[in-house]
């Protein structure tokens, strides 16, 4: 997992929203990755099981290449789509995504999320397809790109462990027709089945669990931030203040009239420090830097310098 700033938050949320949606057909959520592997041959052939002996295996094989797998999948619906490439690149991308395209005719948009892959762009449809074509099919996509260091937010990454087990296994695979012919028919089945996948971390759960607490702010505060600061506000211990300057004088929320004066915290605790404080008056400066509707009130009211 990468480090958890404003930018990995912000699209681990925007991922997470997607996954929350219900399932409208307008808007299908693909999620789409890819995944390298080898190409192996038996030396011998292999002996298959008899009455009272099982199949054999010869340890020794013959490396026959590499290949790869694109795999996408529509979780909620239980769409699935696996397609075996020769390698990784930007001409076998635009391939996959055009399919994509055309397997959602009646979508308004289609929410694709992937990785920053350098080929997961415009120009690997326009280098195929062409400026004019390439750009219609890409902007049938409204692209969403996972954090970095980030994979483990793609369900793709579900799909890809069930094609391993389910379709590969332990077996080896000579060749890329034997692989298509493989791929097409565990696609079929799957597709059938209308195997959804059932994605519980949303982003209730992903904010208890980093402990980081989300804010917008309208022209004011500090906007879109990270603070580790929900356990200490819960248990009134020892917490760590952001280093924000602090107003002063009075201010009135309602008809209720209040002074800072009486929150004024220490030279140390504006430094950063830490300090206990009660629960009381923690709370109710973190809800002012936090909370978009207390910014802007207090704002209007506070008066003296910054």
């Amino acid at each position: 997992m990468g480090e958890l700033n404003e930018d990995y938050i912000a699209k681990m949320e925007d991922v997470l929203e997607l996954y929350e949606r219900p399932d409208v057909p307008e808007e299908p959520v693909v999620c789409l990755n890819e995944k390298p592997g080898t190409l192996h041959a038996d030396v011998r052939p292999a002996s298959p099981a008899k009455p009272g002996r099982e199949a054999r295996q010869d340890n020794e094989y013959k490396c026959r290449g590499t290949a790869d797998i694109f795999a996408a999948v529509e979780a909620k619906a239980g769409r699935h789509f696996t397609f075996a490439t020769p390698d990784r690149s930007g001409f076998e991308f635009a391939k996959v995504a055009f399919e994509l395209a055309l397997s959602y005719p009646a979508a308004t948009t289609i929410h694709l999320i992937m990785d920053n892959l350098n080929i997961h762009r415009r120009k690997s449809l326009s280098d195929l397809l062409g400026h004019e074509i390439g750009s219609e099919v890409w902007d049938r996509f409204t692209v969403h790109y996972t954090p970095t260091h980030g994979s483990w937010l793609n369900q793709t990454e579900i799909e890809i462990g069930m094609f391993s087990r389910q379709c590969l296994g332990s077996r080896r695979v000579p060749d890329l027709a034997t692989l298509h012919r493989e791929t097409r028919a565990w696609s079929r089945r799957i597709n059938r089945a209308r195997t959804g996948i059932n994605w519980q971390f949303d982003r209730r759960v992903a904010r208890r669990k980093f402990g980081y607490q989300r804010s917008f702010s309208r022209g004011h505060g500090p906007g879109l931030i990270a603070i580790l600061l929900a356990p200490q506000l819960a248990s009134a211990e020892t917490i760590l203040m952001p280093k924000l300057p602090m107003p002063s004088g009075p201010f009135a929320i309602g008809h209720d009239s209040y002074d800072w004066t009486d929150l004024r915290r220490t030279d140390e605790l504006a430094a950063g420090r830490q300090k206990k404080v009660s629960g009381f008056q923690a709370a109710l400066v973190h809800l002012f830097w936090l909370c978009p509707f207390c910014n802007r009130r207090l704002l209007q009211k506070t008066s003296g310098p910054w």
